[in-house]
């Protein structure tokens, strides 16, 4: 059952109350007097229920009588015109609020979310705007996904699949592996095409850690946590933890260097990541997950339970729709992405498993990115932007900003010298076949 309600007239002095204090993070020290004048125009507003203006609140868990969280916007009238609606429909979100001690709970997200459900029932024209200037970091990050999809009960369009397959997806049954399936999506969410069971379940490994760096951004952007604030081990951040420069171990919950001091590759550091979003939020981090990516993404067979480092199992199916989403971002602002793909800590060295000492051994938040790393996982002609992961379960997907494509390939083979010899090959392939056809 959701916590989330439309508000009644009740609710009017508290929804004063909050939007006071959303006034007050870009104001401190704000006049309140205009508060008694507004009481009974928000409340003639709030008893309509059929009218232009709506609030959406959460109870709040501790205090009777009070909210936690407020979302309130209103459907305007502009005449259509190049980029806006014909039916000259516009949602405009102008208040988003949380009680101080009832955030990083993800209220807010969620009465985003019915506000942005109610917007879309009231025409296929409707859109929302921002709010107004110089917002609050909180209304900042609400404003930037105003026009984006729900993330609460609804699901992204599937990718389009184009009539022409690549051909040379089909040398995957050249790979000595007993099961193996693989696909290429375009930035644009059409599917070039697939070969092999892609509705196959297969365990990610390290694919995993992709899919859990975009629900940490998704946090990021909710409000639940701070790139910078401390997390892991001390002197470290969510930002290091998600760069692999934390200094903990491989696959220990030990420190072995000084945070940002070296790209230290750890399990442990993505385990850690988890657990402080799962504190944060006040869920497991695979529930989190399911709700800030999964689900709105229809990734209906993927799953994240266990180790958010290592212990994803998932379709290539499914990860197409990820990479698709990745490439042209619905769920997040797309500034936030293109951080994500940026190097973090330039010029620290490390180990690329299973290809050796990289210097420097680049990383973004939670997604490794090519450059000029020699050898490795992806082909010769991958442009240096290209960025993504493997998995020692033989599973690997990339995505080539300069190609706007995006490939994922899953095994059910550990990886090892064949994948050494097999994969870069399959990735020129793939390159130059889509190039020729674009």
């Amino acid at each position: 059952m959701s916590l989330v309600r439309r508000a009644v007239v009740e609710d009017a002095q508290e929804v004063l109350r909050l939007r006071q204090v959303m006034i007050d993070s870009m104001n401190p020290g704000a006049a309140t007097e205009w508060q008694a004048e507004s009481l009974p125009a928000l409340r003639t507003r709030l008893a309509d229920p059929d009218g232009s203006f709506a609030a959406f609140v959460v109870d709040h868990p501790e205090r009777p009588d009070a909210l936690a969280a407020l979302v309130v916007g209103t459907l305007e009238y502009r005449i259509g015109g190049p980029g806006r609606p014909a039916n000259g429909l516009i949602g405009y979100v102008f208040s988003v609020a949380t009680d101080p001690d009832a955030r990083r709970r993800g209220y807010a997200r969620a009465c985003m979310d019915e506000l942005l459900e109610w917007f879309r029932e009231r025409g296929p024209g409707t859109s929302c705007s921002r709010p107004p200037p110089t917002p609050s970091r909180c209304t900042r990050r609400w404003a930037s996904r105003a026009t984006r999809p729900p993330r609460c009960g609804g699901t992204s369009e599937p990718p389009r699949l184009d009539t022409m397959s690549l051909n040379s997806l089909a040398s995957i049954e050249n790979w000595p592996v007993p099961t193996a399936a693989a696909g290429v999506v375009r930035a644009d969410g059409t599917v070039l095409g697939t070969h092999g069971p892609v509705a196959h379940r297969f365990p990610l490994a390290s694919v995993t850690k992709p899919l859990a760096a975009y629900a940490a951004l998704v946090a990021y952007e909710e409000g639940a946590v701070e790139l910078d604030e401390p997390a892991g081990p001390p002197g470290a951040t969510v930002r290091h933890l998600l760069a692999h420069t934390s200094g903990l171990a491989f696959d220990e919950h030990r420190v072995t260097s000084a945070p940002g001091e070296r790209r230290l590759y750890s399990n442990a550091g993505f385990e850690q990541l988890g657990e402080h979003i799962a504190k944060a939020a006040g869920m497991p981090f695979a529930e989190y997950a399911r709700q800030a990516v999964l689900e709105p993404l229809g990734m209906a067979h993927t799953s994240l339970d266990g180790s958010p480092a290592k212990d994803g199992v998932s379709t290539v199916e499914d990860l197409l729709r990820f990479a698709a989403e990745v490439q042209a971002p619905r769920l997040l602002d797309p500034r936030t992405v293109a951080a994500a793909m940026t190097v973090q800590y330039p010029g620290t060295k490390g180990v690329l498993p299973g290809y050796g000492h990289q210097n420097p051994n680049d990383w973004g938040l939670g997604l490794e990115i090519r450059d000029s790393k020699s050898p490795h996982w992806t082909g010769a002609s991958s442009s240096p932007r290209t960025f993504g992961h493997f998995g020692q379960s033989g599973t690997f997907l990339w995505i080539d900003p300069d190609a706007r494509l995006a490939c994922v390939a899953l095994t059910d083979r550990a990886f090892g010298p064949w994948a050494v010899e097999a994969w870069p090959p399959f990735t020129d392939a793939v390159l130059a076949e889509a190039r020729s056809r674009s």
